[in-house]
């Protein structure tokens, strides 16, 4: 059902014309149902980059004894993203792009992207999150967009012609 919603949401707000996800099942099929909206084949990524998962980057609190294997698979990582996103920029030159990963990969891309590898960004796996590059700059546009699953509505447990009481301080 949430696949459906981001499927649709998506086909009302952008052109979409190349359709990737990270190798992970839920990534596949939730390209799976975007490409059926759009009508776009989803390439699938196989190169499993060796992402440090974004737990360990930070388990220090304040990052400064991060563990040097964690820094290099992190370094590796931004290393890979890059490549992989300049041979996409290349590829699909003036094309919007859907990617669709884990949140971790998200995260760390995101880190990667703005030259702070231990920035701690949260995303949600079930947002959407808007990166543009203009001028050779990326651009965040937005982190955990949610617009496409609904909200249900406020429930008061207030009986019908019931007011609420204050009481006083």
């Amino acid at each position: 059902r949430q696949t459906d919603l981001l499927a649709d949401w998506l086909k009302d707000r952008y052109e979409v014309d190349t359709l990737i996800s990270a190798p992970e099942l839920r990534n596949r099929l939730t390209a799976q149902r975007i490409g059926q909206t759009f009508g776009l084949a989803v390439t699938v990524r196989r190169d499993r980059s060796a992402m440090p998962h974004t737990i360990d980057l930070y388990s220090s609190g304040d990052g400064s004894d991060v563990d040097e294997s964690v820094a290099h698979r992190m370094q590796r990582y931004c290393e890979i993203v890059t490549n992989i996103l300049d041979r996409l920029r290349t590829a699909n030159k003036g094309d919007t792009v859907a990617m669709v990963m884990e949140p971790d990969r998200i995260s760390a891309t995101i880190a990667c992207l703005i030259g702070n590898k231990q920035l701690q960004v949260i995303s949600d796996h079930t947002s959407v999150t808007e990166l543009q590059l203009r001028d050779g700059q990326w651009i965040i546009f937005c982190i955990n967009r949610r617009e496409h699953i609904p909200v249900p509505p406020c429930i008061s447990n207030n009986k019908p012609n019931e007011t609420a009481t204050t009481l006083p301080p």
